[in-house]
């Protein structure tokens, strides 16, 4: 069911105000502000539940801190609501209203509902769930008193129609936010991230790109720039991207409900495809930008592209020596032990007891199991 014309505008809104939220606690909190308020809600919190230890967190909410402190201290591991067998059977992207897991007549019941939520009033909810898996349940609640109206099929439409705008506001809000959260010179993060990272203006040129983009571009293999613009090199990916960055630039400007999309790009090459997600990014975040226009944003990963730690990194990471760490990387870069001991100008039983160092330090027992250790398991943005 999709929300009528006289809520697109509220939607409008709360789209705007999301994607605005991503690095900010502040911003979050205004979203749920919002959010509250377009649903006469009386709180709105994201909370995540462990089904099977009782216990669980809020990381944000507008609920009075008193009824969040109570609620988590002791009446999280009685909420009838997470912890229905109903609620249980809930997948993500799914929006339900609470008396569809407990009726009204049965939480009224509870000491839960007696001595706690309608206190707070907290009679009511309807969840979005963000994470479902086994034993664990995460969401974003909002509540309305006892006395209010209940939560209708108008509500449900309005939060399926946000649920793909949230989902992609929480992983930019992972992936690139945070990063802007915790350094004052974020340029320096995307450089060195091993994904390619294009900003793009309102125009669909790109305003900004990181080095490892730079050097994906050169190739012209799966995606170019061309007179500024960022396109993919076969047509029917080109119409794919084109209409992605549309969406989420209308999106960005508030003119949009478009939350963007993941596009596989073709490469001339024959190399497998080019990876594409495709965001909208608030002005607020567009830092290397021009503030007045709205922007999207593409991160692009080649799953053929190898990047081989250096030396410092493998030091760092598995306590190697300087030795030791040379020629781990010549041997993840391919190199066999005779290849290594040439170019280390060292005696193959010199290389093999050094070998033998390494797999001790790594928990690792053969050559093959180093390189999948040092090449999937390292960090990476």
């Amino acid at each position: 069911m999709r929300p009528s014309a006289r809520s697109r505008d509220r939607l409008l809104t709360l789209i705007a105000s999301l994607y605005e939220a991503p690095g900010s606690l502040d911003r979050w909190q205004m979203f749920l502000q919002s959010l509250a308020v377009s649903l006469d809600g009386t709180a709105a919190s994201f909370i995540s539940h462990d089904l099977v230890a009782q216990r669980g967190s809020v990381a944000l909410t507008l609920a009075d801190p008193s009824a969040t402190r109570e609620y988590l201290d002791h009446w999280i591991a009685m909420d009838p609501w997470a912890h229905s067998p109903k609620a249980r059977a809930l997948t993500e992207g799914r929006v339900v209203v609470g008396e569809e897991i407990v009726s009204r007549s049965e939480l009224r019941r509870t000491a839960f509902f007696n001595d706690f939520s309608s206190r707070y009033g907290i009679g009511q909810s309807i969840v979005s769930i963000l994470e479902s898996g086994p034993g664990a349940l995460s969401g974003l609640s909002i509540n309305r008193s006892d006395t209010c109206r209940p939560f209708d099929g108008g509500d449900v439409a309005l939060l399926e129609a946000l649920m793909p705008h949230l989902r992609r506001a929480l992983q930019l809000h992972r992936r690139i936010a945070t990063a802007e959260a915790i350094s004052e010179d974020l340029t320096g993060v995307l450089d060195s991230a091993t994904r390619a990272v294009f900003l793009v203006d309102e125009a669909g040129r790109v305003t900004w790109m990181n080095r490892v983009a730079e050097r994906l571009i050169a190739t012209r293999d799966g995606l170019v720039v061309d007179e500024g613009a960022l396109r993919a090199v076969r047509g029917a990916d080109a119409g794919r991207l084109r209409t992605l960055l549309a969406e989420c630039i209308d999106t960005s400007a508030g003119n949009g409900i478009g939350p963007g999309g993941a596009v596989l790009l073709g490469r001339p090459s024959g190399r497998r495809p080019l990876m594409a997600l495709v965001a909208p990014l608030t002005r607020r975040l567009a830092f290397f930008a021009n503030p007045h226009a709205p922007v999207a944003v593409v991160v692009v990963s080649d799953p053929e592209s190898v990047t081989v730690p250096d030396e410092a990194t493998l030091r760092e990471l598995f306590g190697l020596t300087p030795a030791e760490a040379r020629l781990t990387r010549l041997l993840v870069q391919g190199a066999t032990l005779a290849d290594a001991a040439t170019r280390l100008d060292l005696h193959i039983e010199t290389v093999r007891t050094r070998l033998k160092g390494i797999f001790e330090k790594t928990d690792t027992h053969r050559q093959s199991d180093l390189v999948r250790l040092v090449l999937l398991g390292r960090p990476t943005l």
